[in-house]
């Protein structure tokens, strides 16, 4: 039986509400079930995510840092290091954005609590941060089959978020040298595992010949659909990261303001935990908006709306959320970089928009007609459970992994 070793940065369980926590849960846990599996978690947090990760793991080892650090030690880590030191670096070291010295020190002291680490076939990387450590990781397990699982392309995200980066060299140049570093750190896997057709592409021309490159679709949940007196839109999706609470602050700012003096009975959802003071100061200022906050099952909630709105403004990688509005018959309104990656058709399993014009013309479309809406609903559903197969994704994994 194969020795798979996973090395993650967050804990994951059935009811992690983190997209990318979601996809690792499921993998990890399908393939458990065919050879012998450990998993290595660089996060430092001793909370209920871990224990209910370990709880779940039935025949995985689990190498995890229980040990709470002391005063002084989280001061110098989590003030001097992570809050100023860091971020000062970030600004002229391109290799220091998505990876940082505090990622380092978590995964080489993980590292170096590993018996026999020439035992192992093949470890698989997860996330940009880890995989941007793989000369670390490939030093350790000289022996081992190394597998990239990106998620989505870090310098495509950086070139999109670059302008709101205070950075001390020309952004140009910032981007430049992090892509040549991204691309030099994925030649040092065996194999790079995507989760969008559109990112295999985006690097394939940039890395070894020698380095093939997979696509298997990203784990996603199905809820219930079925509008019972629909009174409102919605977005959903975590709030503490910046690419959708910035999104949702510009349809507020942008749109929905107009919509309010339209369809003024309308309610806008916001669905997802880590809301901010911040972020509910600068919601209070428009009427009909409703935080929600994180909700275990939003299900009631996606019942009471005509549409999911995804309005992105950046970010990289396929979204969950765009696949989960479809897979649940939800229609959906969004703009090119929530679609990406997701070959769907637009005016026929979406509503495609990128102006503010466009967005209130297509949410005044659906909310007037129902027809429109069991279109939408019917031919996303059926697009989206034909392309995102689950099972024949994990054979395709397996089949490359394991031969």
């Amino acid at each position: 039986m194969r020795k798979i070793l996973f090395i993650v940065p967050m804990p994951f369980h059935n009811k992690s509400n983190n997209a990318g926590a979601k996809v690792i849960n499921y993998y990890i846990k399908q393939f458990s079930s065919i050879s012998d599996t450990s998993v290595l978690l660089t996060s430092n947090d001793d909370n209920s995510d871990v224990e209910k990760m370990i709880m779940e793991g039935d025949g995985i080892n689990f190498i995890t840092n229980f040990k709470r650090k002391n005063i002084f030690n989280r001061f110098i880590d989590g003030i001097i290091k992570y809050r100023i030191l860091y971020p000062i670096l970030m600004k002229f070291i391109p290799s220091y954005y998505r990876t940082n010295g505090t990622t380092k020190e978590r995964l080489v002291k993980l590292l170096n609590n590993i018996e026999q680490p020439e035992l192992y076939d093949i470890v698989i990387v997860e996330f940009p941060p880890l995989v941007l450590q793989s000369k670390v990781i490939k030093d350790f397990f000289p022996n081992a089959k190394l597998i990239a699982s990106i998620h989505d392309v870090s310098f495509q995200s950086l070139s999109r978020s670059i302008s709101s980066r205070k950075i001390w060299i020309s952004d140009e140049k910032y981007v430049r040298q992090f892509k040549k570093f991204e691309i030099s750190q994925l030649n040092n896997f065996d194999l790079i595992v995507s989760l969008s057709d559109k990112d295999s592409k985006l690097i394939e021309t940039e890395i070894s010949e020698s380095t093939p490159i997979i696509t298997i679709s990203p784990y996603y949940d199905t809820y219930t659909y079925r509008i019972d007196k629909p009174d409102g839109i919605f977005f959903f999706g975590a709030m503490n990261r910046k690419e959708n609470s910035e999104s949702v602050k510009w349809f507020l700012k942008n749109v929905w303001q107009g919509i309010g003096k339209l369809l003024p009975d309308l309610k806008f959802y916001i669905i997802g935990g880590g809301v901010s003071a911040e972020f509910r100061n600068f919601c209070e200022q428009y009427t009909g908006v409703n935080i929600l906050g994180f909700i275990d099952d939003p299900t009631f909630y996606f019942n009471k709306c005509y549409a999911m709105v995804i309005p992105l403004m950046y970010g990289a990688g396929i979204k969950i959320k765009t696949i989960e509005s479809f897979v649940s018959g939800i229609p959906l309104i969004c703009n090119a970089i929530a679609i990406e990656g997701i070959p769907a058709q637009r005016e026929k399993d979406y509503m495609h928009c990128e102006t503010p014009e466009e967005w209130t013309e297509a949410i005044l479309q659906l909310v007037g007609d129902e027809n429109l809406r069991k279109t939408l609903s019917k031919n996303g559903e059926a697009f989206a459970l034909n392309y995102f197969n689950l099972e024949k994704s994990f054979s395709l994994y397996t089949n490359c992994i394991l031969s």
